[in-house]
């Protein structure tokens, strides 16, 4: 060949866009185990040597060929495997709140989920009721990904359809009764905290269902965690749940978070009292809910969903 040899006729047309897929025979004389190995190095499938029989290279066109088709089958399905998921992750998105609800009182909340894939197992909720009550949840369904964000659309909806007509306790009951089979069938559990607020009385009524990751910061300070108030829905059938109180007073906060942010940032678990500085001198549940965020450290990847909620009384 004049000007170029094979190798870097190869290299050229793997190096454009357009010619970049071509599979590259090479035929050569060139029969030392060096030679074929920089055939490979450039970009060549594959490598015959002289003499050669038309039969065998006919053969290995057509196999390299078919090879190309299916990979070009592979890459449209991926393609389109990655819309659908990013179609389901916009579906998913779009079920959260999009306003803020406006309470009474000087209460506000504020909340932020950010799935680790597309889709993902947690979620927060609430619905405005009449006589100045609120109920809000967040839940975690065990898993990550399309499984767990379906099973948890279904949770979702299942307590959304009970919201205005039970008290939290009585409320979980029924939401364990009517997902029983769900749940049991997908060998899968979720962790809940449900509570509903009274904006006038200042009185919050919660259930905790296995999910453990809530603090309570007091006016002056002063970070405490919940209890827990019983095992995650779905683990054991008709599972009792012992309800609980809070009374709030001026610049108290509710922080309620998913296993997510433990997962970038232990502390969170193992020193609740590190955001005490943290929090100081917060007037909002954005301004609260910006500063919990800022513990992830930048460009992480995250290997959980995470979700935080606050409920903040001005």
């Amino acid at each position: 060949m004049s000007g170029m040899d094979g190798y870097q006729v190869c290299q050229t047309l793997k190096s454009q866009p357009k010619t970049a897929d071509i599979p590259v025979i090479f035929i050569s004389a060139l029969d030392e185990i060096m030679d074929k190995l920089k055939g490979f190095n450039v970009g060549g499938v594959d490598y015959i040597t002289k003499p050669f029989q038309l039969i065998e290279v006919q053969a290995r066109v057509k196999t390299h060929i078919s090879l190309r088709l299916l990979q070009k089958e592979l890459q449209l399905k991926n393609q389109l495997l990655e819309e659908e998921r990013s179609r389901s992750g916009q579906i998913q998105a779009d079920l959260f709140p999009k306003l803020m609800p406006i309470l009474r009182l000087g209460f506000e909340l504020a909340a932020r989920c950010f799935p680790a894939q597309e889709v993902g197992g947690d979620f927060y909720d609430w619905q405005l009721l009449e006589a100045g009550c609120l109920n809000f949840t967040l839940g975690d369904v065990m898993g990550k990904g399309m499984p767990a964000a379906l099973l948890m659309t279904t949770v979702r909806a299942t307590l959304r359809a009970l919201g205005a007509q039970y008290t939290p306790a009585t409320r979980i009951d029924a939401a364990q009764a009517l997902l029983a089979s769900d749940l049991g069938g997908s060998e899968s559990f979720v962790t809940l905290f449900h509570a509903q607020l009274n904006c006038r009385d200042r009185q919050l009524s919660y259930i905790d269902a296995g999910h453990g990751l809530v603090l309570l910061k007091r006016a002056n300070g002063e970070i405490k965690p919940l209890l827990k108030g019983g095992i995650p829905m779905g683990i054991l059938p008709e599972q009792n749940y012992q309800s609980g109180n809070i009374l709030f007073e001026q610049n108290d906060a509710l922080l309620v978070f998913s296993d997510g942010l433990p997962e970038v940032f232990p502390d969170a678990i193992k020193r609740p009292e590190v955001f005490t500085s943290l929090l100081q001198g917060t007037t909002s549940a954005t301004d609260i809910l910006n500063r919990m965020f800022r513990l992830v450290p930048a460009n992480t990847a995250l290997l959980d969903d995470l979700t935080v909620l606050v409920l903040y009384c001005r």
